[in-house]
């Protein structure tokens, strides 16, 4: 996992795949393992890139207005509830089901906020 201090608060969040693994990042791209045995990592992407921990970011963001740097300190303070393997699996799979939905029957884009 790696995100944009500058524009985590855009949603600048991406799930990287082993084949990079010790490629050189600036200081303004923070990278993270991600404890597969306790979340699953397109679980935890659509987390981070929700309305509300989207709102978070913005909290943890110090700096002028077009280059607010996230305070990578503060944000991973936050706790996080994380549901079991099993219920991250059933909340992504329905999660997913509704994205697909959404090509077809735009008025499911309320539920998906709302999930």
């Amino acid at each position: 996992m790696v995100f944009s201090k500058i524009d985590a608060r855009n949603g600048a969040f991406a799930l990287v795949s082993e084949d990079v693994d010790g490629s050189i990042v600036t200081k303004d791209f923070p990278t993270y393992r991600v404890n597969e045995q306790r979340v699953r990592p397109q679980y935890l992407l659509q987390l981070l890139l929700s309305a509300p921990f989207q709102k978070l970011v913005g909290h943890c963001s110090k700096g002028t207005t077009k280059r607010q740097r996230v305070d990578v300190g503060i944000l991973m303070s936050q706790q996080v509830p994380v549901p079991a393997l099993d219920e991250q699996d059933r909340i992504l799979n329905h999660y997913l089901e509704l994205l697909g939905d959404l090509k077809e029957r735009p008025e499911k884009i309320a539920q998906k906020d709302e999930l």
